[in-house]
């Protein structure tokens, strides 16, 4: 259930892929975008606004990748441009039109709507959640996002409140660190050569979720000393 009184956080590009692609319209060719304008309405407008005011709202836009590049050059770089089929053409459009209508459905109720040059939406949810005071509910359909998850974040997936679990078998909160260790091949993450989900799991059934917890904080401030320490009392090298 939606919170009153919590920030609500909208991924925009996510909520428009997914209404896009929610049933068929069998009027056209391909989902129209009047079609797929009312299932975003259904599925996330109206049962937000029945509690929350359009001042709780914050949308965030895709602005580009230039930010993920500069963190990792190669990201996302074996994603090429292809000739698309005429139908592939006619969604791109009504895509198009229908990420126009939601914006101006959102500015006509004064909703706040966001972007940073560079910086994919994701990247800017992420820094709300973890920045803005008290309650937040995040709406999205990118499972990354379930690492944002705790007592002040309520990640929806797909309209379902998502606050602990897994993705995967990966806890929610270690999906950056599993992510870095295993890879993702759609965002070109390379991972670790040889280091498969058999392995990652043998690390939380030894060490547990904090002992994984601490492997990434050694990773993010660059002190190894507790991991070869680890590493000399269990000769566990994995």
């Amino acid at each position: 259930m939606i919170e009153q009184d919590s920030y609500i956080l909208l991924d925009a590009s996510a909520c428009k892929h997914y209404c896009y692609h929610m049933g068929t319209d069998e009027d056209n060719v391909v989902n129209s975008a009047e079609f797929a304008f009312a299932s975003f309405l259904e599925r996330y407008m109206v049962p937000i606004l029945e509690y929350a005011q359009p001042r709780q709202i914050i949308v965030a836009h895709d602005a580009g990748i230039v930010y993920r590049k500069i963190l990792y050059p190669e990201y996302k770089a074996q994603r090429i441009d292809k000739e698309l089929t005429d139908e592939e053409k006619l969604e791109r459009e009504q895509k198009a039109i229908l990420g126009d209508m939601m914006k101006r459905f959102w500015a006509a109720l004064g909703i706040t709507q966001c972007r940073v040059d560079g910086v994919e939406a994701d990247d800017l949810l992420a820094y709300l959640a973890q920045n803005l005071p008290g309650k937040k509910q995040l709406f999205t359909t990118d499972g990354d996002m379930l690492q944002l998850a705790n007592d002040d974040c309520t990640v929806f997936m797909r309209g379902e409140p998502q606050t602990e679990g897994t993705h995967h078998e990966i806890p929610y909160i270690l999906t950056s660190i599993a992510k870095s260790m295993l890879g993702d091949t759609s965002d070109n993450y390379k991972g670790i050569s040889g280091f498969g989900p058999a392995k990652f799991q043998h690390l939380m059934a030894v060490y547990g979720v904090d002992g994984v917890l601490e492997l990434e904080s050694c990773v993010d401030s660059g002190k190894f000393g507790p991991l070869e320490e680890a590493i000399e009392s269990t000769d566990d090298k994995v």
